[in-house]
């Protein structure tokens, strides 16, 4: 049976002060709604910590964002180490304000493991609502030894005890199921879906620079081997241009290193840039780049490609489910590589039809294709 109401938890959604936060999450929740489910937002977080705010601070406001109501509910740390004690006081703090408020849930869809998908869990078991778990947290990925023991066995037990498991790719599925010894049946891949925001757009060859990447300026995007492939680029095609849309907390050194020189000259860095921005920007570019060494999924690539855009990215395990002939250049995990692929780009990318990649990217990741997933996953869990 199809749930008529369901709860999506989460810790990231938009709000008007961080509207670029968890955008993804909105789109699900926009899409359920436009083809008729009634859809509300728990928003569920750890806010601050013990030494921005003494004493308990509970939060819990109910807001509209985009007409969707939004239950946003955090704390803050009564004492400094007391993560254990501080989630416990979540989950009852997200069951009173379920309890209260929140009336005739069918179906609860939890996002992440941190904190949403431990909240969830204790919801579902607290009022026996189904519950699926949609997992999309990197560091699950490439940052599982930096885990407490607490946070891996947390981490377990909400994906083992999820009644259905989603990953949003099969290198995911593979890296985490393998890790945390979960069975081969337990998981299901649903990609993230392409925003219509990218779907609608109107495609555009009018282009200011030779490349774009999107990705911060952390050790796992590697924006230290994409600043030398693309110096040696430049050395040869010394008019070309590059959008890098990022921040983090390499890019003040990093740039420092080159600050003068002609590849500084070469790339125009912007800090943040609203979906809306995002599509200008890919617009105005030949072909995008991605250097990084892992990807959960690879939401830029994906929006690159439904943007006509052919993309040259690194082989990182997930690149290569999105990143399928003819629709780019995957090259190996080293700067000369890298430059190489960039290079062959630069001269073949009007050979990409812009029409052909939109269409593809439509048919695999559009809202109606993910959509009929979701909703097989919701029926399979309602008697």
């Amino acid at each position: 049976m199809t749930p008529k109401k369901i709860l999506v938890v989460t810790s990231w959604f938009p709000s008007e002060a961080e509207p670029g936060l968890g955008s993804f999450v909105l789109d699900q929740v926009a899409v359920l709604r436009e083809h008729g489910f009634e859809v509300e937002v728990l928003k569920v977080y750890i806010r601050g910590n013990f030494f921005s705010q003494w004493g308990w601070a509970k939060k819990n406001e109910v807001v509209t964002y985009h007409g969707i109501k939004v239950y946003d509910v955090s704390l803050k740390p009564l004492l400094p180490g007391l993560r254990t004690w501080t989630l416990f006081k979540l989950n009852r703090f997200a069951a009173e304000v379920l309890e209260s408020h929140v009336k005739d849930v069918e179906l609860i869809h939890s996002h992440a493991v941190f904190q949403a998908g431990w909240v969830a869990k204790f919801l579902s078991k607290q009022f026996a609502i189904p519950w699926v778990h949609s997992e999309h947290a990197s560091q699950l990925v490439y940052g599982i030894d930096s885990l407490s023991l607490a946070d891996k066995a947390r981490a377990f037990s909400v994906l083992d005890s999820a009644e259905a498991l989603i990953f949003v790719s099969v290198f995911q599925k593979q890296k985490v199921s393998e890790y945390f010894s979960l069975k081969p049946d337990k998981a299901k891949v649903i990609p993230n879906m392409l925003s219509p925001l990218f779907a609608n757009s109107t495609l555009c060859r009018d282009k200011r620079y030779t490349a774009l990447t999107i990705q911060s300026w952390v050790e796992v995007k590697q924006p230290h081997l994409l600043l030398e492939a693309w110096s040696l680029f430049v050395q040869i095609n010394p008019d070309a241009r590059l959008l890098w849309v990022g921040s983090g907390p390499l890019k003040a050194k990093l740039i420092s290193e080159i600050k003068d020189t002609s590849l500084f000259k070469s790339i125009d860095f912007v800090d943040y840039a609203s979906r809306q921005e995002v599509m200008d920007y890919l617009n105005q570019a030949c072909f995008y780049i991605s250097s990084s060494a892992s990807e959960t999924f690879g939401i830029a690539i994906m929006e690159s490609l439904s943007q006509g855009l052919p993309v040259v990215a690194i082989n990182n395990g997930s690149v290569e489910e999105i990143l399928i002939e003819p629709h780019g250049i995957i090259t190996e995990n080293d700067a000369n590589s890298l430059f190489e692929g960039i290079l062959e780009m630069s001269s073949t990318w009007e050979n990409y039809s812009a029409a052909a990649l939109r269409i593809d990217i439509l048919k695999r990741y559009g809202s109606d294709a993910i959509l009929q997933m979701w909703v097989k996953e919701y029926q399979n869990l309602i008697p």
